[in-house]
C-alpha cells in the first residue's frame, strides 16, 4: 500500500493494529486481525495507519507526551494532549473515509476487532477509541473543555518557565549572583 513502507506481521491470538517508530515509521498487524478481517475492512486499517505513518503521528505523539508530563503543573496541557492524540486518529479515518468513499469498511472492521481488544492492542491511541466511534456514527466529538482556571494558571506556568530559561540563556542570574555573593 502506498505509503506504507515497512510492514510486520506477528503472531498473536488478540487482534491489532499499530504504528510504532518515530523516524522510520513501522506498522505492525497481528495474524489473529488479518483472519478476523474482511479484505476491505484490511484495507481501510492499513489505509488509517498509513496516515499515521504520513503525518509522523507516533513522533508527534511522543513530543505532545513529553511536553504535558514534563510540565505536570500546567493542567490543561494534559488535556491538550489528550485531545491531540483523539484528533489524530480521527483524522486519519477521516482520510480513510475520503480515500474509499465510504465508512462502512472502518466501522466494520473496528466492530469486527471489538473495542476492549483495540483499546489493549492500540499502544499510544488507546484513549481515542469511543471518540472515533463516536465520530464514525456521526457524532460530534467535543474537543476538551478548559475552565478558565486552568487556562489561567497553565498560561501562568509556562510564563515562568519562559522567564526562566530566558534568565538562564542570558546569563543574568549569573551577572547578578556573582554581584551579590562577592
Amino acid at each position: 500500500m502506498a505509503g506504507i513502507r515497512r510492514i510486520r506481521v506477528i503472531g498473536s491470538s488478540q487482534p491489532a493494529a499499530f504504528t510504532v517508530g518515530y523516524f522510520l515509521p513501522l506498522v505492525v498487524v497481528s495474524d489473529a486481525l488479518v483472519r478476523a478481517l474482511g479484505d476491505r475492512e484490511l484495507e481501510a486499517l492499513l489505509r488509517h495507519e498509513c496516515q499515521h505513518v504520513a503525518r509522523r503521528d507516533p513522533l508527534r505523539v511522543l513530543i505532545v507526551t513529553v511536553i504535558s508530563h514534563a510540565l505536570l503543573f500546567a493542567p490543561a496541557l494534559s488535556k491538550w494532549a489528550d485531545s491531540f492524540v483523539t484528533a489524530k486518529e480521527i483524522d486519519a479515518d477521516d482520510a480513510v473515509i475520503r480515500t474509499m468513499g465510504s465508512r462502512a469498511p472502518l466501522v466494520s472492521a473496528l466492530l469486527a476487532v471489538g473495542s476492549l481488544e483495540v483499546r489493549g492492542a492500540s499502544a499510544g491511541f488507546a484513549d481515542a477509541w469511543s471518540a472515533r466511534v463516536d465520530a464514525l456514527e456521526g457524532r460530534d466529538v467535543m474537543a476538551a473543555e478548559f475552565g478558565w482556571r486552568a487556562m489561567l494558571s497553565t498560561g501562568l506556568a509556562l510564563f515562568a518557565v519562559g522567564a526562566g530559561l530566558f534568565v538562564i540563556v542570558t546569563g543574568m542570574v549569573d551577572a547578578h549572583a556573582l554581584h551579590i555573593c562577592g
